[in-house]
């Protein structure tokens, strides 16, 4: 059996056990290197690789700022639609491919709105 080792975290402390857990690849077995078996499906409220679904859908938008005489016209014009997302999976995948905030002109901004919101 192939086997991936990472440093354990205890998940209920969230504190570093100082073991190290070897991961089959079917990731439903688990060994410490003390020999303790462990099954990470205990830790895991459903499967790894089941979409987790948002109770409502949200949206990623950018803005930029034009200046503080803008009308309600302007500002949404200026608003711009980033992605829709509706799994957990899907935020992640999302907000880890955003580029950083230092990256954003001065006084431009991100927001995360409920879908159909703007």
């Amino acid at each position: 059996m192939a086997t991936a080792t990472a440093r354990a975290i205890d998940p209920f402390n969230t504190s570093f056990t100082g073991r190290t857990l070897n991961l089959s690849p079917s990731d439903a077995l688990a060994t410490f290197d003390d020999g303790v078996p462990s099954t990470l499906s205990a830790y895991l409220p459903v499967s790894i690789d089941s979409p987790v679904a948002l109770e409502s859908a949200w949206s990623f938008w950018h803005d930029k700022f034009i200046g503080p005489s803008q009308t309600p016209e302007e500002y949404e014009a200026s608003l711009h639609r980033l992605c829709t997302f509706s799994t957990v999976q899907d935020f992640w995948k999302n907000f880890n491919n955003m580029p950083p905030a230092e990256r954003l002109k001065p006084r431009s901004s991100f927001h995360m709105m409920k879908a159909g919101i703007r």
